[in-house]
């Protein structure tokens, strides 16, 4: 796949070739993993909505000046 990125680019030299390549690389995989962590909110935020009953059980904070009575 990136072979293409090295033989087009016969100009560059061979460290800065791979290196483009290389950073190609971890950007594609930055941009999937971001693509995860979304997809993974979103589907969270979904079913919290139509299933209340799986949000943990929370006490609501009470206001400092109760508490220090």
């Amino acid at each position: 796949m990136h072979a293409q990125l090295l033989l087009a680019a016969p100009a560059l030299a061979t460290a800065r070739r791979y290196g483009r390549a290389l950073a190609i690389s971890v950007l594609q995989i930055g941009v999937l993993l971001l693509a995860a962590v979304v997809c993974v909110t979103v589907l969270t935020v979904q079913v919290l909505r139509e299933r209340p009953d799986l949000r943990p059980n929370v006490a609501p904070k009470q206001p400092r000046a109760a508490a220090a009575r």
